[in-house]
């Protein structure tokens, strides 16, 4: 999976799963995920295994940084490089 397309299916994700009942935030690429409260300490569990199960790989715990996940952009960067081929 190219990375652009990692992102856009990370969004979608995000958007039907982990915004709450009534949230007026629609999360783009860039949306600050913790920041905006979209992603509380509960959620990033959902939103690491969605990484995984998406990208065919394991997230070692050294690499669960808030800087890896600030942004689904972040997430992408982190785990789907352009110069890889993800799954």
């Amino acid at each position: 999976m190219e990375p652009r397309a990692f992102e856009a299916c990370l969004v979608g994700f995000i958007n039907r799963s982990l915004c709450k009942p009534g949230c007026e935030i629609v999360v783009d690429a860039d949306t600050p995920l913790f920041d905006s409260g979209v992603v509380d300490s509960m959620q990033v569990l959902a939103l690491i295994a969605f990484t995984e199960r998406t990208l065919g790989l394991r997230i070692p715990d050294h690499r669960v940084r808030l800087r890896n996940f600030r942004t689904v952009r972040d997430i992408s960067a982190a785990f789907c490089p352009e110069e890889a081929e993800c799954k």
